[in-house]
């Protein structure tokens, strides 16, 4: 685009007989500036120019469209181990209710005022929170692995890790 500016030079020896290239004038130098400009060729260096430019954006675009993933997957997961955290909380409290209610079953119908069957339900609805809170904690443990995966975190397995668990 824009003109190039340079200076180039010479020295040397010069002479007809081989002889007289030791004296005084035989010897010469020069110097001179050199100026080049693609004026012609000026609509095709602004194309490459705009064109340089496009890619630079589009890169910049990808990076910003990059970032912007990564930070949403950050969200998305300290989102979800948070619901989770939640969801753990209400069933640890559900199932202290429910073992408190199927000890409650069992001592009634040791007094003779309930059934077995309500001893049974009571276990069986204690069993089910204490399954859902085995669930919600398996959760919680995959929502940190991915929470720690969508901060950049990463791991190598070391060859002794991978012989052993073959």
């Amino acid at each position: 685009l824009f003109p190039r500016f340079s200076l180039t030079g010479a020295f040397g020896l010069q002479s007809r007989n081989t002889g007289n290239l030791a004296d005084e004038g035989s010897s010469f130098w020069r110097i001179g500036p050199t100026f080049r400009w693609n004026i012609l060729n000026l609509q095709r260096i602004l194309s490459n120019i705009a064109a340089g430019e496009a890619v630079r954006e589009g890169a910049l675009v990808q990076y910003e469209k990059a970032v912007l993933a990564a930070l949403q997957e950050v969200e998305n997961a300290l989102v979800s181990l948070s619901r989770e955290k939640r969801r753990t909380e209400v069933l640890l409290q559900a199932v202290d209710a429910n073992g408190l209610a199927a000890n409650l079953a069992f001592k009634r119908y040791q007094a003779g005022l309930e059934s077995y069957l309500a001893v049974i339900d009571a276990q069986n609805a204690l069993l089910l929170s204490q399954d859902q809170l085995a669930l919600s904690r398996q959760q919680n443990a995959l929502g940190l692995v991915a929470l720690y995966k969508a901060l950049g975190g990463g791991w190598q397995e070391s060859g002794s890790a991978a012989d052993a668990g073959e």
